[in-house]
């Protein structure tokens, strides 16, 4: 499962760099809007080489969801941690990383696609669903693995199973 967390979140970030490299190859207009408010109306202009943000913000974040599981020694739960527990938080704080890292390269690659057929289209308006289904589907993941660590974080917990912190199986 790990690998395929790794793909998705590889097929996002090339999309997010991808997508502004062909349209701007294919002739996308010099002014285009780099801003939205949440009605989804452009609410800042700029020129198109500012559609690089984006992308640049992205691959930021895909260095650093790389780079911090590195580190789990120096994390934070939201639960007290115990020999006993310290394991299962652990990897389910690891898990939980790579699916978000997944999950935001994916949007980020949604972003910047709006960004780029709002300004092919010169219409702004309306922000489509799958924008905000994204961004719900990150906060249920963090909300799963949340609950996922107070489940885990309990004596006598069973060890993990699976990937998601809903396939666990109790003693």
């Amino acid at each position: 499962m790990r690998r395929v967390r790794e793909v998705m979140a590889l097929v996002g970030l090339a999309t997010a760099w991808g997508i502004p490299t062909y349209a701007i190859s294919h002739g996308l207009k010099e002014r285009i809007p780099v801003h939205f408010d949440w009605a989804g109306q452009a609410d800042r202009w700029g020129s198109r080489s500012e559609l690089w943000a984006l992308p640049a913000i992205a691959f930021g974040v895909y260095f650093l969801l790389t780079i911090v599981p590195r580190f789990s020694g120096a994390f934070n739960y939201p639960v007290p941690v115990t020999k006993e527990n310290h394991a299962r938080l652990r990897t389910r704080a690891l898990e939980m990383i790579g699916w978000l890292k997944a999950e935001l390269m994916l949007l980020m690659a949604f972003l910047v696609f709006f960004e780029v057929e709002s300004a092919q289209l010169g219409t702004t308006g309306n922000l489509p669903p799958y924008l905000f289904a994204g961004v719900g589907i990150v906060l249920i993941t963090v909300g799963a693995f949340w609950r996922a660590m107070f489940r885990d974080a309990k004596p006598g917990s069973a060890t993990i199973s699976g990937a998601h912190p809903t396939s666990r199986t109790k003693n």
